[in-house]
């Protein structure tokens, strides 16, 4: 594919995915803005209604039949009607701890607090959830592809780039060195194997004329004039012969300093051009690594998203079924069936490596934030020592085993204060 088609690409999975994101994130920072706005204006008297449920719960049995809930100061009808006209407030403030189940509502409570139907939106939100997280998760990972891609073909550019100018610059070097030869030096020795020698030839021809009678006539030489020139001769012939191999050798001297000239100069270029290379291909790599780790890290929190959803909705059961063992044996009732059928839940999550936990008693609460929540109200204390330590624990805790050193908390144990 070209360049051209890959930014294409780029563009086509970068927007959408920034689209995506930016849609959820701020839809979901108008609604956390608004929930704490409502949660300052009802939040005192929520609080102030369950504390009441609290403390008639803590009573007697006979004292409850002498004072049944909803009446008096035991969540009368003044205190029902202030909250009836804020129900859909309060359903929003506290709809994510009802949908995750790390906030249980006892069914007399709820419908005054939350209005009739109030658990099919609790199931509606769960949905609407998992829409916006699968939301996050394509546009993320559209987003990060997109980025990829621009990332790798701006990368690639470069390398071209950088070594087509490599490359410009070893072609242009060499033909900076041509000019700079003479190849004239190679020639001049050759010359002189034409050139006479000058020396007593000039003298003896002007002494042959003075002596020869004629032109035509045939000149008669003395065996000292035929020695004086066949040295002259071979004089000549050796001249000529020394002076052609000194122009030959200089002229081989100068070829080679030509032929290896370039090269030395052009080694250079090419080192550099190729660590440029070794670098960006690296950085590439590294780039690639990196997106991997965090495609797997998104993939992770996905799947755990689904175990943790799946595991609160079978504990949310177990503490329905809990409450309703509690009522009835307060009725004086038969609860081995739904004992039973909580067994059978719970052996479901442990099979599953699900484990149910509770905070000791007496412990104390900082340091286990993490695995125990806390709420606002708290056990009456006589004895100072015990302020800040767990008096009772109202809902047991799950944690997910992955291995023998990493726990999971699927839900933290809810549990009591002294004061």
């Amino acid at each position: 594919m070209s360049k051209k088609g890959l930014l294409i690409w780029a563009i086509l999975l970068a927007v959408p995915g920034a689209v995506g994101l930016w849609s959820v994130l701020t839809n979901q920072a108008s609604q956390q803005a608004q929930i704490r706005v409502w949660q300052s204006q009802i939040q005192d008297k929520t609080d102030q209604y369950l504390q009441s449920y609290q403390q008639w719960n803590a009573l007697k049995p006979e004292q409850k039949n002498d004072t049944p809930w909803g009446q008096g100061i035991f969540g009368g009808p003044e205190i029902q009607r202030q909250l009836e006209q804020n129900q859909d407030k309060q359903l929003a403030i506290d709809m994510v701890h009802l949908a995750n189940g790390s906030k249980t509502v006892p069914e007399e409570l709820a419908e005054v607090m939350y209005g009739v139907g109030w658990q099919d939106k609790v199931d509606q939100f769960r949905r609407n959830c998992e829409t916006r997280e699968m939301i996050i998760v394509a546009s993320s990972v559209c987003l990060g592809s997109g980025v990829f891609i621009f990332t790798v073909v701006t990368v690639v550019w470069l390398v071209k780039t950088v070594l087509l100018r490599g490359k410009q610059k070893q072609e242009e070097q060499p033909a900076e060195e041509k000019p700079v030869i003479k190849p004239q030096k190679a020639a001049e020795p050759l010359k002189a194997k034409t050139q006479p020698i000058p020396t007593a030839e000039t003298p003896h021809s002007d002494k042959e004329k003075e002596t020869s009678p004629s032109l035509d006539s045939e000149p008669q030489l003395s065996p000292r004039d035929v020695g004086y020139f066949e040295s002259i001769r071979s004089a000549r012939k050796t001249a000529g012969l020394s002076t052609h191999s000194s122009g030959l050798a200089t002229a081989a001297a100068e070829q080679e300093a030509l032929s290896t000239e370039p090269l030395m100069m052009t080694t250079e270029p090419v080192l550099n051009s190729l660590s440029e290379l070794t670098e960006e291909v690296s950085a590439i790599r590294q780039f690639a690594a990196k997106q991997q780790d965090q495609m797997k890290k998104l993939q992770d929190g996905y799947d755990w998203m689904l175990i943790r959803r799946f595991c609160l909705r079978i504990i949310r059961c177990i503490d329905n079924i809990s409450d309703r063992i509690r009522i009835a044996r307060q009725q004086d009732k038969e609860t081995q069936s739904l004992e039973e059928i909580r067994d059978e839940l719970s052996f479901a999550l442990e099979s599953s490596g699900v484990e149910q936990f509770e905070p000791d008693i007496g412990a104390d609460y900082k340091g286990l934030e993490r695995y125990a929540e806390a709420i606002h109200d708290k056990e009456p204390n006589s004895q100072p020592e015990h302020s800040g330590t767990i008096a009772r624990v109202l809902r047991p805790g799950y944690q997910y085993l992955i291995s023998d050193e990493e726990v999971k908390i699927v839900r933290c144990a809810q549990v009591k204060l002294f004061e």
